[in-house]
């Protein structure tokens, strides 16, 4: 097998070196300018789901009748009124965020106001969450 080696000194290497450091520029930048309004869409998808699986497991199904799930209609409908009140990052791949969530204007219905979240964003797919993560991962990473 060839081997290929590619060797830029003096002034080959700027043009390289200004390519590599606006791309990174234009990700953070990218970054940066969608994570309030896309990932928070993302993250409300997410929040509503988790939430409302909580009140779908509190369902009897052998018991199901108006009385019983008025209740819980009530409550799953509040969660269309998920807010992301302040929403912070570290990193860039993948980015670790912090967002403060309310929900109908109060604290959310599992007592965690603060939640963490590790996401994934593509300049051609957009934002993806990939899990929760603690608030210990979160402070631990520093860039």
């Amino acid at each position: 097998m060839a081997d290929f080696e590619v060797k830029l000194k003096g002034w080959m290497a700027l043009p390289v070196l200004v390519l590599f450091v606006g791309f990174a520029g234009y990700r953070l930048f990218s970054i940066k300018t969608t994570l309030a309004s896309e990932a928070a869409e993302e993250l409300k998808v997410w929040i509503r789901a988790d939430y409302a699986r909580s009140y779908l497991e509190c369902i009897d199904v052998n018991k199901l009748d108006k009385q019983t799930l008025d209740p819980h209609i009530e409550a799953m409908a509040a969660l269309e009124k998920v807010q992301i009140v302040v929403i912070s990052f570290r990193g860039t791949d993948p980015v670790y965020v912090k967002a403060e969530i309310r929900v109908d204007g109060k604290e959310p219905p599992d007592g965690r106001p603060i939640r963490y979240f590790l996401m994934e964003y593509s300049t051609l797919t957009g934002w993806r969450v990939l899990r929760e993560i603690s608030a210990l991962r979160y402070h631990l990473k520093l860039l």
